[in-house]
């Protein structure tokens, strides 16, 4: 076993993002793009803001829309080509002087603030998500592991619980050829706490698992400021295969 530590910051928790906020009452968790846009509110009611899965949403819709190009920046409405993108652009707005991507207006918030995705936050989220592709990458390229060999990838936590598997591998936090591999299991440390304090058995076989797990510092492998650069790109070929895909359905 190999074990890496992402540094991803607080992007996926809500912070240093502009509408940002935790996953609770009055976070928007999910946003669907269709005919018109669509969203769900954890609790219900008028939205306050949004939690890291609503992020990851927002930009996996803009970028499959290709209202953001690869590198992240939201594009003129005049350099927008799909045909689809259109039903959304009284949704690009800007933001002291810089574009941004409207959400949901004043007027339907709780907070009678505008509840937007900003050109700042979308820089925050391909920090975050390309530190964890960097990490995926450079486990892969250490031990030899090809996208074939990976049978399994498993999301927990209340982030992890939450994220959109599409969203996730749309925007390259999960590389897309793993989308149906993906198994969410929940609250795995909480679930770990418990099993180690009612077994003693358990806590030596986790004991065990910490002492053999091999740790690889990313910041001292060779060339992971490069791989890091690559990995908050995203990824040129994302819309053409969302896209595809929609069009099988």
């Amino acid at each position: 076993m190999a074990a890496c530590s992402a540094a991803a910051g607080p992007a996926f928790e809500g912070a240093q993002i502009s509408s940002g906020m935790r996953g609770a009452t009055g976070a928007i968790d999910h946003v669907h793009f269709g005919e018109r846009l669509t969203y769900s509110v954890i609790g219900g009611g008028s939205p306050e803001g949004i939690c890291g899965s609503a992020l990851v949403d927002t930009v996996a819709g803009l970028l499959d829309l290709g209202i953001i190009n690869k590198r992240g920046k939201i594009l003129p409405r005049g350099q927008i080509t799909n045909t689809a993108a259109r039903a959304y652009f009284d949704h690009i707005v800007e933001l002291e002087g810089k574009p941004a991507f409207l959400l949901v207006d004043a007027s339907k918030t709780g907070t009678g603030r505008h509840i937007m995705v900003t050109q700042n936050d979308i820089r925050e989220l391909q920090l975050a998500k390309g530190a964890i592709r960097a990490g995926i990458r450079v486990l892969m390229e250490k031990y030899a592991i090809g996208i074939g060999d990976i049978k399994e990838v498993l999301l927990a936590g209340a982030f992890g619980n939450y994220l959109s598997p599409k969203s996730a591998c749309l925007v390259g936090i999960i590389p897309p050829e793993l989308e149906n591999k993906i198994k969410m299991v929940g609250n795995a440390a909480g679930a770990g706490a418990k099993h180690v304090l009612l077994s003693s058995g358990a806590y030596r076989r986790a004991v065990d698992i910490a002492r053999s797990v091999e740790f690889v510092e990313l910041g001292s492998y060779p060339k992971f400021n490069s791989i890091f650069a690559e990995c908050t790109y995203f990824l040129p070929h994302a819309t053409t295969t969302s896209r595809a895909r929609r069009a099988a359905y």
